[in-house]
């Protein structure tokens, strides 16, 4: 989706709380996006389609617990091999072989959990440094370098976190800001932009 200006302007103001002027960061921004490696994190060979599989009364045993398969389900498999440093034998069958579990969550009752990072060059009417945590796409928490304050921005965040916990996501959001600068700095250097333009 492309966004005009003002758009731009609009949606950047309902994200951070206040309204925000000039366009001019949109040009220096940089954006850090959390990056997952599929290849290390699921194992397709382990996954199982059971949405055409009836069972019926019929249950299975491992680690000597009794469970029934996820009929009706898809199951997509994590990737486990020789992640743990006793081995692989809870995977296996024999005594020592955990039970089998299925977590199930359909597509209806899951959650997005986004973080939007935004570091400008000093000098504009935009903070230097704003951390927006969205869930479900509702802003639930926000962090600007002038305040140097992670700030809970919903009802339930507020009742289900305590002081020492937004404490401790200022302190890491400070750390995250003084990467932010070091990183935007080097940009500048690498496209010649160290006069702030």
């Amino acid at each position: 989706m492309v966004l005009d200006g003002e758009l731009k302007l609009e949606a950047l103001s309902a994200i951070v709380g206040y309204p925000v002027k000039s366009s001019k960061w949109f040009q220096k921004a940089i954006r850090k996006e959390l990056f997952v490696n599929e290849e290390d994190f699921f194992d397709p060979l382990y996954d199982y389609d059971f949405t055409h599989i009836t069972d019926g009364a019929a249950a299975f045993n491992r680690g000597g617990e009794r469970y029934s398969r996820p009929c009706g389900w898809n199951r997509i498999a994590l990737k486990v091999l020789g992640k743990y440093k006793d081995g692989d034998g809870w995977l296996g069958m024999g005594a020592s072989a955990w039970p089998v579990s299925y977590h199930g969550t359909s597509i209806e009752a899951s959650h997005s959990l986004k973080y939007f990072y935004t570091g400008v060059t000093a000098g504009t009417d935009f903070p230097e440094f704003t951390i927006v945590g969205l869930v479900d796409d509702e802003r639930f928490m926000y962090y600007g370098s002038n305040t140097r304050r992670a700030i809970p921005k919903t009802d339930w965040i507020k009742e289900k976190e305590g002081a020492d916990y937004w404490d401790r996501e200022s302190q890491t959001a400070i750390g995250q800001q003084q990467s932010f600068k070091a990183n935007i700095g080097i940009a500048m250097q690498r496209f010649n932009q160290t006069q702030g333009e």
